[in-house]
């Protein structure tokens, strides 16, 4: 393939985009699905992908505070720049507005002789964008119809919330970069102790093979799963380049909200699972001990069956790791 980018916005902001990150309950780590297919960064100095696929425009937007459209599209082509010859890059925004998504595409095109659309892999949810919006409020061009392999995602067909999405490359034949999977750490004996001693009397599904240690300070480090197609990103600062299984610290291991929510239920041998509407749940979801005996050690709190996050039974109390941030006030 041909050497692929991936333009972000430049967030100077990592520590606080890992705790946000952390509390997130999209549990699998930092996937871009569906377009991963598609991109993959490539080893540029001063690219810093973001914790989750970013919207280019609310982004330039707030960063640069730019109201007009005409700026945006400065901003964005400013963007573009740095993208090398076969570079591939996702446009992408979370607007209904043409003027935002078909119609920056469709201008940018114009005065842009180099790029060109690329198809995207269809999925389900998909529907084509409407080259017949690029021009709005004027009337349609119709040599805007490439603009039909740009994607958009409505509410009514896909779980969005009105997406829009292009890929674009550059014209050229730079040469391509080998692709280099991204290599697992080994871990130390007392934190593979450590991680054993959770995950082997709790947990009933294999613990994932391609691990690596996110280090944080002297004393800390985030283990992270690698995905079996994850690329090198050597040189590139990532907030969390995996899935965020938990933290070890000073020879314990810490498991993660992440884990906790992207668990199933039977796949967790220790759980409390309480009603909908039980006195536990609410006294959980706002982050206080629950008086429950039981086997000590940790569990899994669950409501109906799903789950909300991690318990820890000392005695007869569960002492509470349901995450700060999305305690109930």
């Amino acid at each position: 393939d041909l050497h692929r980018a991936l333009a972000t916005g430049h967030d100077k902001r990592p520590d606080h985009l890992a705790r946000r990150a952390r509390a997130r309950d999209d549990a699998r780590g930092q996937q871009l699905d569906p377009l991963a297919a598609h991109l993959a960064p490539g080893p540029r100095k001063g690219r810093q992908p973001p914790d989750q696929p970013i919207d280019l425009s609310e982004r330039l937007r707030r960063q640069a505070r730019v109201k007009d459209d005409d700026k945006l599209r400065d901003a964005t082509e400013a963007y573009l720049e740095f993208l090398g010859r076969g570079g591939r890059v996702a446009y992408a925004t979370c607007t209904f507005a043409p003027e935002e998504n078909e119609g920056v595409i469709w201008r940018f095109l114009q005065s842009h002789p180099d790029f060109e659309l690329v198809e995207p892999r269809w999925l389900p949810g998909f529907a084509a964008g409407r080259p017949d919006w690029a021009t709005w409020p004027a009337a349609a061009d119709e040599q805007a119809a490439c603009l039909a392999n740009t994607v958009r995602l409505w509410p009514h067909k896909a779980q969005a919330e009105g997406h829009f999405i292009a890929i674009l490359q550059r014209h050229g034949n730079e040469a391509p970069l080998a692709w280099q999977p991204a290599e697992a750490s080994k871990l130390s004996e007392a934190d593979r102790q450590a991680v054993n001693a959770f995950w082997q009397p709790l947990v009933d599904i294999p613990l994932p093979e391609r691990l690596t240690l996110h280090v944080r300070d002297r004393h800390t480090a985030e283990l992270l799963a690698l995905a079996d197609d994850a690329p090198d990103a050597s040189g590139l600062r990532i907030v969390r380049p995996g899935w965020h299984l938990g933290t070890v610290r000073k020879g314990r291991f810490e498991p993660s909200h992440a884990l906790a929510v992207s668990l199933k239920a039977e796949e967790v041998c220790t759980r409390l699972d309480e009603p909908i509407g039980s006195e536990l749940v609410t006294r959980y979801l706002r982050g206080e001990t629950l008086p429950v005996d039981g086997p000590p050690g940790w569990l899994l709190v669950t409501v109906a069956g799903f789950p909300l996050g991690w318990g820890k039974r000392v005695g007869s109390t569960i002492k509470n790791h349901y995450p700060r941030v999305l305690r109930w006030g």
